[in-house]
């Protein structure tokens, strides 16, 4: 796993939300799944960010089909909320 990774899973909403940020600047392996995961975090603070990160990655990372999936999902009112803001 790696350190982006972990961070991700910290139980620290400030530290999700910092990894949240950094997800551009990574290579590229997962960072896609990741953001969606910050889409859908517990905390709004890890979502905003996700959404502005989102908002100039999206297409460039190939992440319109999971935003719609997103929006589709009945169990995440957050990520819900936060692909809409990015679509």
């Amino acid at each position: 796993m790696s350190e982006l990774e972990e961070a991700m899973r910290s139980d620290d909403p400030e530290e999700r939300r910092r990894a949240t940020s950094a997800l551009p600047s990574a290579p590229d392996g997962d960072r896609g799944a990741l953001l969606i995961r910050a889409l859908g975090d517990v905390d709004w603070r890890v979502r905003k960010e996700g959404a502005r990160v989102a908002a100039s990655v999206a297409e460039d990372w190939g992440l319109l089909p999971e935003l719609v999936d997103g929006l589709c999902q009945g169990e995440n009112v957050g990520l819900r909320n936060s692909a809409l803001e990015v679509l």
